[in-house]
C-alpha cells in the first residue's frame, strides 16, 4: 500500500513540481492553506502519513502550521517535514532544535529529497492496515495498542500479533507461513500447524469488531482481508 503525503504550499508551481516528484511512489494530496490542510487531515483520521509543508507562506508560516497541527489530537501524530528555498542556516537550526522536524532545501537533488522523505516515513509510530483502500486499523508501535478504531482502543496485542501486523501491512500479497515464522521467531524455529492456526484464530477474534479479517490461502500465505 502506498504511503500518503499531504503537500502544503501556496505556490502552484512548487506544488506541481513536488506532486510530480512524489506521485511515482506515494499517493499525494495538496492544500494551499491551513484550512484546506485540516479539511484533508480531519475528513479521514490517520489517512495522511506525512505532511510536507513550505515554511514561507503569505498568511501563515510552516512553523505555525506545525503548531496548529500539534494542538489537535487527531493530527498531532502525523510526521512533519519543512521545505524552503532560503539558504538561511538559522531556519534549519530552528526546525531541528525547536521543532525536531526535518527540513529540506529546494536546491537539493530530487533523489536526496526523496530519500529524506522515505526516512521520515520510516520513523512513523503507527502501523496502518488498509483493505480495498479503506483504513481499518491503526496500531501504535510504542505501546502495541490499537488507536483506530476507537472501539478497540483498550486492546493490547501480543508480540506475535504486533509483528504479524507489521508483516501483513507492508505486503500487497499473501505472506508465506514459513516467512512469518522465520521473521517473527527466527530461522529454524519450529511451530506446528495447530499452534500457528490457534495464534491466527485468537488474533481474528480480537480484530473482528474492526471488521478486519485474516485469511489463509493454501499454498500462498496469509493476508489481511
Amino acid at each position: 500500500m502506498k504511503k500518503r503525503i499531504l503537500l502544503i504550499d501556496d505556490d502552484p508551481d512548487f506544488m506541481r513540481t513536488y506532486k510530480a516528484l512524489f506521485s511515482n511512489e506515494f499517493e499525494v494530496s495538496t492544500a494551499s492553506n491551513i484550512k484546506e490542510a485540516f479539511d484533508v487531515s480531519l475528513t479521514k483520521p490517520f489517512f495522511i502519513d506525512l505532511i510536507f509543508c513550505d515554511i514561507f507562506m503569505p498568511e501563515i508560516t510552516g512553523f505555525e502550521v506545525f503548531n496548529e497541527f500539534s494542538k489537535n489530537n487527531e493530527t498531532k501524530q502525523i510526521p512533519f517535514m519543512f521545505k524552503t528555498s532560503s539558504p538561511d542556516k538559522k531556519l534549519f537550526e530552528k526546525a531541528l532544535s525547536i521543532y525536531g522536524v526535518e527540513i529540506v532545501n529546494t536546491l537539493m537533488s530530487n533523489f536526496e529529497i526523496l530519500q529524506r522523505v522515505k526516512r521520515e516515513l520510516n520513523k512513523s509510530k503507527l502501523i496502518k492496515v488498509s483493505i480495498n483502500g479503506e483504513l481499518r486499523l491503526v496500531i501504535n508501535k510504542e505501546n502495541l495498542k490499537v488507536t483506530y478504531p476507537n472501539s478497540l482502543a483498550s486492546l493490547d496485542l501480543t508480540d506475535f500479533e504486533y509483528k504479524l501486523s507489521v508483516l501483513l501491512s507492508e505486503s500487497d500479497i499473501p505472506v508465506l507461513r514459513e516467512d512469518i515464522i522465520s521473521k517473527i521467531y527466527g530461522e529454524g524455529y519450529v511451530l506446528t500447524d495447530n499452534n500457528f492456526n490457534t495464534l491466527l484464530s485468537n488474533f481474528r477474534k480480537k480484530l473482528s469488531p474492526a471488521d478486519v479479517g485474516i485469511k489463509t490461502i493454501r499454498g500462498k500465505g496469509v493476508l489481511f482481508c
